[in-house]
């Protein structure tokens, strides 16, 4: 992990791990939610090509992945939302599929419906995190937070 607040003594706690991934989800979800493309920049006699992340995937990727993450911890509330939302994916992911099958059998592009799959799963996404806070909320692992290095602060300080 490149961009982490872990620090060498200090014990990685199950709650730490969560808090990071919540903190990759609103850090990714404070920048603007666009695609994927290609920035060049003059690099002496020739362009230098670099692919930007499409954020909306990302956004999309870490939620799922904070989901995961907790999956054991999920309440009777919690699972019924989850499967909800997993439920409507699935539904327009077979949509999506049957649409895009269409227009390849009539040599049409299917790009516009690409995009909006991606704006649908970012919909479904921004809710699952939703719901994945009133569960973190209910399992009060945002008390405290702010307290995570303290005590290897107070090693550094005995040294």
């Amino acid at each position: 992990m490149t961009d982490t607040f872990i620090q060498k003594k200090q014990k990685i706690e199950f709650r730490d791990i969560v808090l990071a991934q919540v903190k990759k989800i609103l850090d990714i979800g404070a920048n603007e939610m666009r695609g994927g493309y290609y920035k060049e920049t003059p690099a002496g006699n020739f362009i230098a090509k670099e692919y930007v992340p499409d954020n909306r995937k990302c956004y999309i990727q870490v939620v799922e992945d904070l989901a995961i993450i907790t999956y054991s911890y999920f309440d009777e509330q919690m699972t019924k939302w989850n499967e909800d939302i997993e439920k409507r994916l699935n539904e327009l992911i077979k949509k999506f599929e049957k649409e895009k099958e269409k227009r390849i059998t009539n040599e049409e592009s299917y790009e516009d419906l690409s995009l909006q799959l991606i704006k649908d799963r970012l919909t479904l996404s921004k809710e699952l995190f939703k719901k994945l806070n009133i569960l973190l909320k209910n399992k009060e692992y945002l008390k405290g937070a702010t307290e995570i290095l303290d005590d290897d602060d107070d090693e550094d300080e005995e040294d």
